[in-house]
């Protein structure tokens, strides 16, 4: 999904009009327009504006990832010191291991973005859930 998707699908999320979310930010009805349709980008303090209006992500904004409070990433650069990584990386290693153990990803092999991406968007229990039932029809 590009950003002209994600701006159309927040806006309507949260039931404005494009006149609405111009007046909200400031901006014209046809930049809004534009930045839909993918004919123009927003400039970086519009698009500050956009996530800060959306209370969401750049990263979402901008694509980078399909959460919009952003990444699965602990935020700031951690050290592999510190408790905050350490109980991050604690949890990726034992949805990881799960994930082994169900058959849904061979050992050390890298965990894809869209298994990432479902864990995120569905949780753990149903993701594997659904990451199973998928395994079990291409079988």
């Amino acid at each position: 999904m590009d950003f002209g998707d994600r701006l159309k699908n927040l806006r309507e999320n949260n039931n404005l009009s494009r006149e609405d979310l111009s007046k909200s930010l400031n901006i014209s009805y046809s930049a809004v327009a534009k930045y839909e349709t993918n004919v123009r980008f927003p400039d970086k303090d519009t698009l500050n504006k956009i996530a800060d209006y959306f209370d969401c992500s750049l990263d979402y904004l901008l694509g980078r990832t399909n959460n919009p409070k952003g990444s699965i990433k602990p935020e700031g650069n951690l050290h592999k010191d510190n408790t905050e990584y350490k109980a991050y990386d604690e949890i990726f290693q034992r949805l990881r291991e799960r994930l082994e153990e169900e058959g849904i990803v061979e050992k050390d092999q890298p965990v894809s973005k869209e298994i990432i991406e479902m864990l995120l968007k569905f949780g753990s229990g149903a993701a594997i859930e659904i990451l199973k039932a998928r395994n079990k029809e291409d079988m």
